[in-house]
């Protein structure tokens, strides 16, 4: 309306400031499902996934492949259940909920949008390899399979060959020709998965669905790490393995009442930040754990003197070595080719970026447990029960990437 002269029209109100852009780091994501559902594979991602490793099974049938010779590694291969709401045209009953009458279980794995197929093959032929990824090629000449790379591996035996097709999706393989080489790679794999899965049901039989879904969340906040880090300094597998190591050997899990894939998170990037710095010394001289001086066994969740200094870090699966009747000299070093300075550096970054400055300041060293017994995870009390014989990774070289 007009306004008297003595007057004037009150200023036209302040335009609203534009929205904040989104971000996908774990200080935006605001719950466990959250993660989960921004950093899990997208359905057509985990169907081509899916119809990648059909189409190498096929062709590995037809080449009269035993199944024996062959391992399915990485994401693809770790299969987990979930459980999502199914429509109702009433409300459901708490009977309904406690009895998971409206729920439906859903049948996923730990793939991201990132993630490729990996199979391992013994063959000892020398010409089987190239005549396998022949037969991948004809079979798949619909999706335009094409051949990307090939490497030999001598000192292991091994050749590696990575096929794409024209969606992107890569198919890596790994040929043994050695029965020996195969074995430990074949065991490694078992120790791996037995570490991944005694964890996860641990936090599962102390927290419940909280402490499981917790576990699934942190396992891809670990793998965004890896990505922040970047890949040549430090991969997903080896993100993984440290992150259940951690999990494993730390003061945190008797210290929450009921944790969140964020919580532990802020403890991995706590230990990584005392960890891959520079090797200091407590009262009285004595040296405090680092990469320089000390090696982790992810399969006891325990640290122990350095192996050797070829490597800048390690971690092992020692129990894997050890059935394998391995020498510590040809042990398998998971994190053979990481980049200690670039890994403290992005765990600093990431606890005042994502957690705040008060946290990038606390005393990293509170994430060792000091002179206390490392706690070990108590042996499960159960097993997925569409856990698969062949699954995830080991230390590379071949390749051992989760992701």
């Amino acid at each position: 309306p007009p306004y008297p002269p003595h007057m004037q029209a009150p200023p036209p109100p302040a335009p609203a400031p534009a929205p904040a852009p989104a971000s996908s780091s774990p200080s935006q994501l605001s719950s466990d499902p959250d993660i989960l559902s921004t950093l899990s594979a997208s359905e057509s991602v985990a169907s081509s996934l899916t119809e990648a490793a059909t189409l190498a099974k096929r062709a590995f049938d037809a080449q009269g492949l035993q199944e024996q010779h062959i391992v399915l590694y990485g994401s693809l291969s770790l299969l987990r259940t979930e459980y999502v709401s199914v429509p109702q045209d009433r409300l459901p009953s708490l009977s309904d909920l406690l009895g998971r009458r409206a729920l439906k279980e859903v049948q996923t794995s730990y793939i991201t949008e990132r993630s490729d197929v990996d199979f391992a093959v013994y063959q000892p032929d020398s010409r089987g390899a190239s005549e396998t990824v022949s037969r991948i090629l004809a079979l798949g000449k619909t999706q335009a399979w094409r051949h990307e790379q090939a490497t030999v591996v001598p000192r292991f035996a091994v050749s590696q060959w990575t096929l794409v097709n024209h969606e992107g999706i890569k198919l890596d393989l790994t040929f043994f020709s050695d029965w020996a080489q195969f074995q430990r790679f074949s065991e490694r794999q078992r120790s791996f998965r037995e570490c991944f899965w005694e964890s996860r049901n641990f936090l599962s039989s102390v927290f419940g669905q909280a402490g499981t879904t917790a576990f699934d969340a942190y396992i891809y906040v670990l793998k965004a790490f890896a990505v922040y880090v970047e890949r040549t300094a430090f991969t997903s597998f080896q993100a993984v393995c440290l992150g259940l190591f951690v999990l494993q050997h730390s003061k945190m899990q008797r210290l929450a009442l009921c944790p969140s894939g964020k919580w532990l998170f802020s403890h991995f990037l706590n230990f990584c930040r005392g960890f891959f710095e520079n090797a200091k010394t407590r009262k009285g001289g004595v040296p405090v754990p680092s990469h320089s001086n000390t090696a982790l066994d992810l399969s006891r969740g325990r640290m122990f003197r350095r192996v050797g200094q070829r490597s800048r870090a390690e971690l092992f699966l020692v129990a894997a070595e050890e059935h394998c009747g391995v020498t510590s000299a040809e042990w398998q070093n998971v994190l053979h080719n990481s980049d200690p300075e670039a890994i403290c550096e992005a765990a600093q970054s990431a606890l005042r970026d994502w957690f705040g400055p008060e946290k990038a300041v606390q005393d990293p060293q509170k994430a060792f447990p000091g002179k206390a017994a490392p706690p070990r995870l108590p042996p499960p009390d159960f097993r997925p029960a569409a856990l698969p014989s062949n699954e995830d990774s080991s230390p590379p070289p071949p390749p051992m990437d989760v992701v």
